[in-house]
Parts: C-alpha cells; structure tokens; sequence
C-alpha cells in the first residue's frame, strides 16, 4: 500500500519549515489544523462533524461507566 498524496505533501511541508513548527510560537491548534485534521481527513475520517464520533466508556475509581461526548 501506497503513501496518499495528501500525506507526503504534509510531510514535506513540515520537514521544509520544521524549525518554525518547533518553536515555541506554533501551538497546538495551528498543529492541529495544519496537519493533524488534513491527516485524519486524508484517511477517511469525518473529524468535522462531531454528532458521529463514537462514544468510548470510560470507568471511574469506582468503577461506574461513564461515556464521553463533545454534546
């Protein structure tokens, strides 16, 4: 299997200006949406509509479930 197009572009894009994405002006929104979303996105995920992500349960200290969700 093949590296998609979309990828290679964005590892290029980060090694050309890797300095600027290390210093400490970059933040983590501008990483996630320079790269990480196009990533996902490029993969097939839908990262832009919330209503389907899964829901993933999650236990407590007392060991009652509780599900996570951005609603």
């Amino acid at each position: 299997m093949s590296v998609p197009a979309k990828i290679s572009e964005l590892v290029d894009r980060f090694q050309q200006n890797a300095s600027e994405y290390r210093s400490a002006t970059y933040n983590e929104t501008q990483a996630k949406n320079d790269f990480i979303d196009p990533f996902f996105e490029t993969l097939g995920w839908d990262i832009r509509k919330p209503h389907h992500w899964l829901l993933f349960p999650h236990k407590l200290n007392d060991g009652k479930a509780v599900l996570i969700s951005q609603d």
